[in-house]
């Protein structure tokens, strides 16, 4: 069954891999310290873990969007 996200997260996946996974890294940092600081899963949909093989990111990711409660964006020079 997949998770709900709680928050979705909108990033380059060139600035990820610029930054050697440091915004991934960032992205599960934060959902372990807010499970941490509150006892409650904090899920945040991210492409890479949350999109399935062969599925079609148009359909999934709009879908998530608006399923979770909150969204950020990350923006580096790979969105120029």
């Amino acid at each position: 069954m997949a998770r709900v996200p709680v928050a979705f997260l909108s990033y380059v996946r060139l600035d990820d891999q610029h930054e050697n996974g440091r915004l991934s890294e960032f992205c599960q940092r934060l959902s372990g310290e807010v499970r941490l600081q509150t006892g409650e899963t904090f899920h945040i949909f991210q492409d890479r873990n949350d999109i399935r093989w062969g599925e079609q990111w148009q359909r999934s990711c709009p879908r998530e969007w608006c399923k979770s409660g909150f969204g950020f964006a990350l923006s580096g020079r790979g969105g120029q």
